[in-house]
């Protein structure tokens, strides 16, 4: 009986030592992606931030992020990334991968790897918050209308890139969370015929063409008709018509 007590106490003494010998256990960093605003115009910059989200109340050390991003290159073209975040990292780019699997090697198919890391010691790891922290912000152009369009983060691509979020404390831990695409839409505006700029064309913009129309031996335009000029020739009349009809979505 004595020699089962010391056999069990000495197993609990090892699993104690385990136990506070073991590394700590990490919560998960979600990465997500936020735009900074809703809606564009065709030639607008779009800007949307990645952020490092903490899946506890607790903030999280962050060592290095690796987020593979996908978008419509119909619609987006990407121009690069910003830090205007409040962590400095010492890389915070996209890195030049043609030995890899060329995912920087051209941006018009439409995804891209960006790589960050933190600086060494003594100074401190990045720390995702609850709230979340904002890593870096992505830019990109509109180049094409779309109703809606959405910018992912992508699991993995091809055979050497993926995704990821590494612990800031325990090296090589890999502590990625969920991947928060899709959860925005960025409507692309710009058509000649919205005077009201509400991203359509519909009755309303047609009573306002309405009454600039004036055909093309009218006067000199009034400041409030000279959008209704849509071919831009200095008179509003039928041209400018069959413009607004074709433009014509009716919402």
């Amino acid at each position: 009986m004595w020699d089962r007590f010391r056999l069990w106490g000495s197993a609990l003494a090892t699993t104690i030592v385990c136990g506070a010998l073991a590394p700590p256990t990490a919560a998960d960093v979600h990465l997500e992606l936020r735009p900074a605003q809703p809606q564009v115009d065709l030639g607008d910059t779009v800007r949307i931030g990645l952020y490092a989200v903490s899946d506890q109340e607790i903030d999280q050390a962050v060592g290095g992020i690796d987020a593979i991003v996908s978008w419509d290159p119909r619609v987006l073209s990407l121009a690069g990334n910003e830090d205007d975040g409040p962590y400095s990292w010492m890389f915070s780019w996209f890195p030049n991968d043609i030995e890899l699997d060329r995912l920087n090697d051209t941006w018009s198919d439409g995804d891209a790897w960006y790589q960050s890391l933190r600086r060494g010691a003594p100074n401190p790891p990045a720390m995702a918050t609850a709230d979340g922290l904002l890593v870096t912000t992505l830019v990109f152009t509109a180049v094409g209308p779309a109703t809606v369009t959405r910018i992912s983060l992508i699991p993995e691509a091809k055979l050497f890139t993926s995704t990821r979020v590494l612990d800031g404390l325990v090296t090589g831990r890999i502590i990625t969370g969920q991947l928060v695409p899709g959860q925005f839409s960025i409507l692309l505006c710009g058509l000649a015929a919205d005077l009201d700029d509400d991203c359509d064309v519909d009755s309303t913009d047609f009573e306002g063409f309405s009454a600039c129309l004036d055909g093309p031996d009218g006067p000199p335009l009034e400041p409030a008709c000279q959008p209704a000029d849509l071919d831009n020739d200095g008179d509003t009349d039928l041209r400018d018509y069959q413009i607004l009809q074709v433009s014509f979505t009716g919402r």
